[in-house]
C-alpha cells in the first residue's frame, strides 16, 4: 500500500477493526470482515492474492484455498504460506504443549506467550541482534541463530511480533502442516 497498490484485506473475527486502526490514513487499503469461504468479490477481479499463516488454522484450509483462485484474474498470482511438516519433532513437541494452551484461560495464554516470547528474546534475538554487529562475536551469533530457526527474522522486528507469534502458536484451536506435495495437488487439483 505504501508503494502505490490498491489493498483489501479480509478477517473473519473483529480483528479487523485493529487492522482498521492500524492501517488509517492509507486511502488505497480496505478492509472487510467476511468468511474466506464465501468471499463477496467478483470473479477475476485481483492481480495478486496472498495469504499469511491464516489457511492453516481454518476447519478445512484447501477449501479455503480454494476459495481465493476465483477471484484472482487469468495472468494473476496466488501465495500462500503455511505451516511446513519438515520440523516432525518440534510440531509433535508443540502439539503436546498446545494440547494444554489450547484449554487454559486465554489470560494464561497470554501470560504464557510472553513468557516464552521474553526467553526466546533472552537467549536467542538479542544475542544475536547485537552479536551480530561485533565482529568477535558475529561467529557465536551465526551459531545462535541456527539453534533458533526465527532468530534472524526476529531481530528485525520488534518484541511485540514475538510475542504474537507465540500466542498464535499456543492459543490458535486448529492448526494443520502440510508439506511440498500436499500443496503442489492443491494446486493441480484445482
Amino acid at each position: 500500500a505504501e508503494f502505490g497498490a490498491e489493498m483489501v484485506g479480509i478477517d473473519f473475527s473483529a480483528a479487523i477493526d485493529s487492522a482498521h486502526l492500524n492501517l488509517k490514513g492509507l486511502p488505497n487499503v480496505h478492509l472487510v470482515q467476511t468468511d474466506i469461504y464465501r468471499l463477496p468479490f467478483k470473479e477475476g477481479v485481483f492481480d495478486f492474492v496472498y495469504s499469511i499463516g491464516v489457511l492453516h488454522h481454518l476447519p478445512d484450509p484447501k477449501k479455503g484455498f480454494t476459495a481465493l483462485l476465483p477471484i484472482v484474474k487469468d495472468k494473476g498470482s496466488v501465495s500462500i504460506w503455511v505451516y511446513s511438516k519438515t520440523r516432525f519433532i518440534l510440531n509433535s513437541l508443540l502439539e503436546m504443549v498446545r494440547w494444554v494452551t489450547i484449554r487454559l484461560p486465554l489470560r494464561m495464554t497470554k501470560w504464557l506467550s510472553l513468557l516464552m516470547a521474553s526467553i526466546d528474546w533472552c537467549l536467542f534475538i538479542a544475542p544475536y541482534r547485537y552479536g551480530k554487529k561485533i565482529p568477535l562475536l558475529s561467529r557465536m551469533a551465526e551459531y545462535i541463530a541456527r539453534l533458533s530457526p526465527r532468530t534472524k527474522e526476529y531481530s528485525e522486528c520488534p518484541f511485540f511480533v514475538c510475542y504474537t507469534d507465540w500466542f498464535d502458536r499456543l492459543s490458535a484451536p486448529i492448526r494443520f502442516y502440510y508439506g511440498e506435495e500436499e500443496l503442489r495437488d492443491w494446486a493441480v487439483s484445482t
